[in-house]
């Protein structure tokens, strides 16, 4: 089915999505053909698309927002979508995902603090990181957060898992990680990220960028320092 359609076309198990810079009528028109053509292939192969789960997300400020059909059905539009777990929004902000991923944990959380009566330290921080932050950093490396009320609102779950151990619930934040030997949660992304660059960047990975990784290598004498570009996707 992939090999049928002219824009980039990304499909798993059950679920395909069609990719398309639309720019003119005529990258419209094709995108479109590239519809009719999915809905034909599935008709001839009998995997008929459920046309009501079929969504349409405009991404861009200055995104014509045109329609398109399936079998004379114009398909709705949405702002937001889950793809693979991650909730992905027409304006490319992660706060529904944040809130997703918070509610998650916290409900966690939440039956962790009513099942112990006397926590302790051991006990408590084995509980965190294998059954609350991971619930925080799923696919962490492609939805990063970048403003401050998101970030804020991921670390305040970590934030109130240390406060479960009485011992140290009155203690500052930072003094409490450094007891339970943990990192905020700000610095474990980062951490993330980069060993996430340096793979793509030493080909231990290799990711098809649009523009490719923009960077230049700093020549001087003993330096071997990467400049990386904002633009580089």
């Amino acid at each position: 089915m992939l090999s049928i359609v002219q824009n980039n076309c990304k499909a798993f198990a059950d679920d395909t999505k069609i990719l398309s810079t639309i720019d003119s009528l005529n990258s419209n028109y094709n995108l479109q053909s590239d519809i009719d053509k999915v809905c034909k292939w599935s008709k001839e192969w009998s995997t008929q698309l459920n046309v009501e789960k079929c969504k349409v997300v405009h991404i861009g400020n200055k995104n014509p927002e045109f329609d398109y059909k399936i079998d004379s059905k114009t398909l709705s539009k949405s702002n937001v979508e889950r793809d693979l777990g991650i909730y992905i929004q027409s304006d490319l902000k992660w706060t529904t995902q944040v809130k997703n991923a918070t509610a998650k944990a916290n409900k966690m959380l939440g039956l962790i603090r009513k099942a112990f009566k006397y926590p302790c330290s051991e006990t408590i921080k084995l509980l965190y990181c294998s059954m609350v932050r991971p619930h925080l950093e799923y696919a962490v490396s492609a939805w990063c957060p970048y403003t401050e009320k998101d970030i804020n609102e991921l670390e305040r779950v970590q934030r109130r898992a240390t406060k479960l151990i009485p011992e140290i619930r009155n203690l500052d934040y930072q003094e409490r990680l450094l007891r339970l030997d943990l990192t905020n949660l700000r610095t474990r992304r980062l951490r993330g990220n980069l060993i996430q660059m340096y793979k793509l960047v030493n080909n231990y990975e290799q990711i098809k960028f649009n523009k490719g990784i923009n960077y230049s290598l700093n020549t001087k004498p003993g330096s071997r320092r990467y400049e990386l570009r904002r633009n580089s996707y």
